[in-house]
């Protein structure tokens, strides 16, 4: 007889415990679930995180351009003259000529060109000057972030 009881005091521990282990998981959830919520509908966390898309979509949009200079270059044996050289053999959309945080129209081109002359790893081919800092595609294709001098 002392041994079932033994038993049954063993099982209600187990279960108490499993429970006030369930009743914290749901607490910690619900906690995070309520910062995670009050960030979605903070009205600055949604400005960033917009800024943030367009800022990738704009890196999208240069990584786009080296392809398509590098065909040119492949093709013709030079560089364009201009960015619209490249539509629409080597540039399949007029999008990618588009800044996404540039507020004119989309038929204008947001980027500025510089034609290179000779390979040099350094040379900026493409400045995006429609961000807080712009973005400068190099000419081995690396794209960075060029901050300002405050």
């Amino acid at each position: 007889m002392p041994q079932s009881k033994y038993r049954y005091s063993k099982w209600k521990s187990i279960n108490f415990g499993c429970a006030v282990a369930s009743i914290l998981i749901v607490f910690i959830a619900t906690f995070y679930l309520g910062i995670l919520m009050k960030m979605v509908g903070d009205k600055r966390f949604q400005a960033k995180l917009v800024q943030a898309q367009k800022l990738q979509q704009c890196k999208l949009n240069l990584r786009e351009l080296s392809n398509a200079l590098e065909r040119y270059k492949e093709g013709t044996g030079d560089y364009p003259n201009k960015l619209s050289d490249l539509l629409p053999l080597y540039l399949k959309k007029p999008d990618f000529l588009h800044c996404p945080n540039d507020p004119s129209p989309v038929q204008k081109i947001s980027y500025e060109y510089n034609k290179p002359s000779t390979y040099d790893p350094n040379f900026i081919v493409i400045i995006c000057n429609n961000h807080p800092n712009p973005l400068a595609l190099f000419m081995n294709g690396d794209i960075r972030v060029l901050y300002r001098k405050k």
